[in-house]
């Protein structure tokens, strides 16, 4: 039993920490200050957190922060979108569709947008 409240604990500060951590990339966007919200965001995104990834996705595609670059663009949501988050799915679809950062395939953007 106190394994498991153990566990739960350390699930809750971890849980508290991302969500922190995604507080201050979002206050940091809202204030200009791109270094640091693609700090955060890469923080999040390389221990696996979707919303992490998504926005370390809207960072490269969009040139804030880093250079626009849609390949790296492609590859975070990719990661994002096979966790299931459905923008995710959709910005890969249109990736695959338009050729950015990805080589053009209808077939592979049909796929998933269907998701």
């Amino acid at each position: 039993m106190k394994n498991i409240f153990c566990i739960i604990i350390l699930s809750l500060l971890f849980s508290l920490s991302v969500f922190a951590d995604f507080e201050v990339g979002m206050d940091a966007y809202e204030q200009g200050d791109y270094a640091v919200v693609v700090k955060e965001f890469k923080n999040l995104a390389k221990q696996g957190d979707a919303a992490g990834q998504v926005g370390l996705g809207l960072m490269y595609h969009d040139g804030k922060g880093v250079t626009q670059d849609y390949e790296e663009a492609a590859k975070w949501f990719r990661l994002a979108a096979d966790q299931g988050d459905v923008f995710s799915q959709d910005v890969i679809g249109s990736i695959h569709r338009d050729g950015k950062g990805v080589t053009q395939d209808y077939e592979e953007a049909a796929k998933w947008f269907r998701l």
